[in-house]
């Protein structure tokens, strides 16, 4: 199976503490996003949102399993494989 890697980017005039704050706490995506329920099925190994996490954003009838490999909260960035 191929690999495909995507980056996303977006601008916003809240404070980068602030997104930090909404991204990083992954179980509050369906508060702000387009996601009907966000599942964790697995914390993470040392931060519970951290590199190991495990979760399922439903979207109507579409479930999108998702896993965290990369999570550095001192540079705010956040990688994860679907």
């Amino acid at each position: 199976m191929a690999t495909v890697e995507l980056t996303a980017a977006n601008m916003s005039d809240a404070s980068v503490e602030r997104v930090w704050a909404l991204l990083s706490d992954q179980a509050s995506w369906a508060d702000w996003g387009l996601w009907d329920s966000v599942t964790i099925d697995q914390p993470g190994t040392t931060d519970p949102n951290g590199v190991g996490l495990r979760k399922t954003l439903t979207f109507k009838r579409t479930a999108s399993h998702e896993e965290v490999i990369a999570y550095d909260s001192l540079t705010y960035a956040l990688s994860y494989r679907l």
